[in-house]
């Protein structure tokens, strides 16, 4: 089964008109490594991610729970450079240039915290 955040970040990508040189595309690095974040790390049974761009090539990524404020948020600069977001309820923590592995540990928490 084809993982609907996949879906999603594909569609970022499709429309080239939707970008200009005020509102840049995302970067094919940006993309990559958002893919294989996907695709390693995120899931079976998680909400997808709500993937988009901010128009400077970057691109976010944030996993969250409809009952409560906690989240996941991966952002990665138009140059490939990764950070993880965790937010839980008042704490809030930055992993610079995480690993898939730093990522599917926090989307587990999300799935799995009370």
């Amino acid at each position: 089964m084809k993982s609907t955040t996949l879906e999603r970040l594909k569609d970022l990508m499709e429309d080239p008109d939707e970008y200009d040189e005020d509102f840049i595309q995302p970067t094919s690095i940006a993309y990559e490594l958002a893919c294989d974040f996907v695709r390693a790390a995120e899931p079976a049974g998680i909400h997808p991610a709500a993937p988009a761009t901010i128009g400077s090539g970057d691109i976010f990524l944030q996993w969250g729970r409809c009952d409560d404020d906690r989240y996941v948020r991966v952002c990665i600069q138009a140059n490939g450079h990764p950070d993880i977001y965790v937010v839980d309820h008042d704490t809030r923590y930055m992993i610079d240039y995480p690993t898939v592995d730093d990522l599917e540990k926090e989307l587990k928490w999300l799935m799995h915290s009370d």
